[in-house]
């Protein structure tokens, strides 16, 4: 056996535990199929042996019907212990076209990222760096790989990424960056350096409605949960899936789910949500199956009768759309 085979081979028996179980990754959504303006809750679960673990990092990708990253963010299972990380990300800040520090924003107009990354270990290393924008509502409405490159051990790398657009009809008020520092995409079974960074903004504008803030609840202990907004017009119709990577100890783990936003109560498939289809529904208000008249495609939660619940459900969605792949 050549050598550096041996080396190999020995070097694997000695760091895998005797008999040990694999790590285990789950990932779903809190129900399969969505409509606009509807939350969609990931909900992740991590153990080792049986166990939840504790202060791991989950690397969580969703690509849109179309195939394209959507959504790319570094979750933790609880406080992630102390420790020096391979690479990390040093500073994360919004700036204006200079590089200089800047916090607030007009709809309509441009804005920038600082980001320092630094390799603590002394050989060179692959990254991806991904920034993900959300409005205060989770909403989503950006994602940008910053740059995918290499990096020289101990050594320390400043980008800036100007300009980003901000949509003319963004919601005012907070905004939220999330920087992720990773190997590779978690759909090409990458894995995160390091936990994410988070920088705050303000979108702001002369008139308009707010957007409401959604506050993240706190990481648990092998648990991971994500919050999205599926924002009318903004969200597109189809499947949507989910990638997860994570490593803890001498494992490593990957898993994949998938859910579905579908627009609720478009009955003449026009992708829009109007007078048409409420009236529709409610012309057969009270209809039972096997009444004349009666038709499934109004009965929306399939218990066999046209009641208000289902009319109700349309008029929720009164005015909304969503993208065609």
């Amino acid at each position: 056996m050549p050598a550096l085979t041996l080396i190999l081979a020995l070097t694997l028996i000695l760091t895998q535990p005797a008999n040990a179980a694999p790590l285990n990754l789950t990932i779903k959504t809190n129900k399969p199929t969505y409509t606009a303006n509807e939350f969609c809750e990931i909900l992740g679960n991590l153990t080792l042996n049986d166990e939840p673990v504790e202060g791991a990092l989950v690397a969580l990708q969703v690509n849109n019907p179309k195939g394209d990253p959507y959504i790319m963010r570094t979750l933790t299972t609880g406080t992630p212990p102390p420790q020096t990380w391979t690479l990390e990300i040093t500073e994360f800040i919004t700036c204006d076209s200079t590089g200089n520090p800047k916090t607030s924003f007009p709809r309509g107009g441009e804005m920038g990222f600082k980001i320092t990354i630094k390799n603590n270990a002394a050989t060179t290393h692959n990254y991806t760096l991904i920034i993900n924008l959300f409005y205060g509502n989770t909403s989503p409405y950006k994602f940008l790989i910053a740059s995918k490159s290499t990096i020289d051990g101990q050594k320390s790398r400043t980008i800036t990424i100007w300009p980003i657009l901000i949509p003319d009809n963004a919601p005012i008020g907070n905004a939220t960056a999330y920087a992720s520092l990773l190997s590779a995409l978690p759909a090409e079974n990458g894995l995160p350096y390091c936990p994410e960074k988070q920088t705050t903004y303000q979108i702001t504008a002369s008139s308009g409605n707010p957007a409401p803030i959604i506050t993240p609840q706190p990481p648990q202990t092998g648990k991971i949960n994500l919050t999205i907004y599926i924002a009318s017009g903004k969200a597109w119709k189809g499947n949507y899936t989910i990638y997860a990577s994570t490593r803890y100890e001498y494992y490593v783990t990957t898993t994949q789910s998938t859910y579905e936003v579908k627009l609720i109560g478009d009955f003449n498939g026009d992708n829009m949500v109007d007078i048409s289809d409420l009236s529709a529904v409610a012309s057969r208000f009270g209809k039972s199956e096997g009444d004349p008249g009666y038709d499934p495609i109004y009965d929306l939660d399939k218990d066999g009768q046209i009641l208000i619940s289902d009319v109700a459900r349309v008029a929720k969605s009164f005015g909304a759309t969503l993208l065609d792949p």
